[in-house]
């Protein structure tokens, strides 16, 4: 349990409308990139990046595809509901969030007509904030996704306050996007290009991926006066063997995004125990998960890795998926990335107590400095290069 009191004004800071920006830049690595090394601040452009990473260095990305989980479906009384699916469940279920949805009665099935063919939404269950709902269409030659590009809208954050465009189911999507699940989308790897990429791989530099599906809750506001009293949201993620290899050979390590280091960070929670002797690792992370030995004797990154690569060969595995509630908060010590890639994030947000764990309070001046500047903020806007705090001083 976290015993230091985090004030949630800590990461207050007065973003202008003006500065947030509303639609993406015109190519992916033109965005402006606001390099934060130690306590020296710099511009430069994103695809310059190279300039400022050791040449061995090991990108680590997060795959997640996000899908047109926004719906909007008309009952027969003609009131309007509109659905956000968040997680898959077995048999065409999902859970979701709903607007408008008091009058839906369960086991009430919803039909939305496409020139294809049709959608069923059928109202199962109610889970508190959530409810749960099953899923039928037609043609049922089609995957889900292709029934949702057509029926379905990609869900923007809710501070642009626009309707979605043709242009967001293109750009609110990384080059490299894979594992479908993700209702927002990591933000940070969507300045990279398929050339930029190439380009950083014939210098060397090594890319692996790893899957944590972005869930609604990282736009909830923190509505309470301390971080402690915060309910974080759960996201489910995965790891290959594959990508634990890589973990346990090289270093430094380049998050790309920060639920790519949230992801890194519960996996070495999970794994850690199989250093200490445990016969299984943690399958969940709660909130404020550290353990409980001595900080200055933690292992290296390297090393839980490699348990918990060798804990998958001997069960024959090829991946391991956990759930996480993990906020990392300042005075939490962040054991893997060395270098972390992100865009600009909201005032009064568990994403930004994130960057101070890891970063140090430079972000706080690094952050006036680009107001100053006209860098361009959130979810489309440019992009900063910071370095953790504990490796370079």
């Amino acid at each position: 349990m976290l015993q230091e009191v985090i004030l949630t004004k800590d990461f207050d800071y007065d973003l202008p409308d003006s500065s947030i920006a509303k639609f993406p830049n015109p190519e992916r690595d033109s965005s402006k990139l606001l390099v934060v090394l130690g306590e020296k601040i710099q511009d430069d452009v994103f695809k310059n990046i190279a300039s400022y990473l050791p040449k061995n260095a090991l990108f680590v990305l997060n795959d997640s595809r996000v899908f047109p989980a926004r719906i909007h479906l008309q009952r027969d009384t003609g009131g309007v509901i509109e659905i956000l699916l968040v997680r898959a469940l077995p048999e065409n279920r999902w859970l979701a969030l709903a607007k408008n949805s008091k009058r839906w009665k369960i086991n009430e099935t919803i039909t939305k007509h496409f020139s294809e063919g049709l959608f069923q939404v059928t109202l199962k269950n109610i889970h508190n904030t959530e409810i749960e709902v099953a899923l039928y269409w037609e043609p049922i030659s089609w995957t889900l996704e292709q029934v949702l590009q057509t029926v379905g809208e990609v869900p923007l954050p809710p501070y642009l306050h626009r309707k979605t465009t043709d242009i967001d189911f293109a750009r609110y999507q990384t080059v490299y996007a894979h594992s479908i699940g993700s209702s927002a989308a990591p933000t940070a790897g969507l300045h990279f290009t398929p050339d930029l990429i190439a380009r950083l791989s014939d210098c060397g530099y090594q890319f692996e991926r790893l899957t944590l599906h972005v869930g609604p809750g990282t736009f909830l506001p923190v509505k309470t006066q301390t971080l402690n009293q915060h309910e974080m949201h759960t996201e489910f993620c995965s790891i290959s063997i594959r990508c634990l290899k890589k973990l346990s050979q090289f270093s430094p390590i380049v998050a790309v995004g920060t639920t790519t280091l949230r992801t890194l960070e519960s996996f070495y929670r999970a794994a850690l125990p199989l250093v200490f002797n445990a016969t299984e690792p943690l399958t969940v992370i709660p909130q404020f998960s550290d353990y409980q030995y001595d900080e200055k004797k933690s292992p290296s990154y390297q090393l839980v890795f490699e348990a918990l690569l060798a804990y998958l060969i001997q069960k024959k595995l090829q991946d391991f998926t956990i759930q996480t509630k993990l906020m990392l908060v300042p005075g939490m010590q962040v054991h893997t990335a060395d270098y972390l890639i992100t865009n600009f994030h909201q005032p009064q947000s568990t994403l930004l107590a994130l960057v101070e764990a890891f970063a140090g309070k430079i972000w706080n001046p690094a952050y006036k400095y680009a107001l100053n500047q006209g860098y361009r903020f959130l979810s489309y806007g440019d992009a900063c290069l910071f370095s953790q705090k504990m490796k370079s001083e």
